[in-house]
């Protein structure tokens, strides 16, 4: 994986958990991850991330897996994304 598609994705990562859990709410994502805050801290800078963690990640935010990749598409799955509306009738 070449840097700028590295920090491409740890851009779009860094993304999601702003999105979910806010500026100051690192920790939260961390502990919810199992890993140190320093340690997501360094994924979101373009650390390469395990592929553990990234299907954790992806489990627990609902990111769409083509657009953490790509930047394309919609930043959520559609399910993911009926629960952010309210308009999810699956539960």
């Amino acid at each position: 994986m070449t840097q700028a598609v590295s920090l491409a994705l740890a851009k779009r990562v860094r993304e999601v958990r702003t999105e979910l859990y806010g500026e100051d709410r690192i920790e939260n994502l961390a502990r919810a991850l199992r890993v140190p805050t320093q340690t997501w801290l360094n994924y979101e800078r373009g650390i390469t991330m395990p592929a553990v963690v990234l299907l954790k990640f992806l489990e627990i935010t609902g990111a769409n897996p083509h657009w953490l990749q790509t930047g394309k598409g919609d930043r959520f799955s559609a399910r993911r994304s009926r629960r952010l509306t309210g308009d999810d009738h699956d539960n």
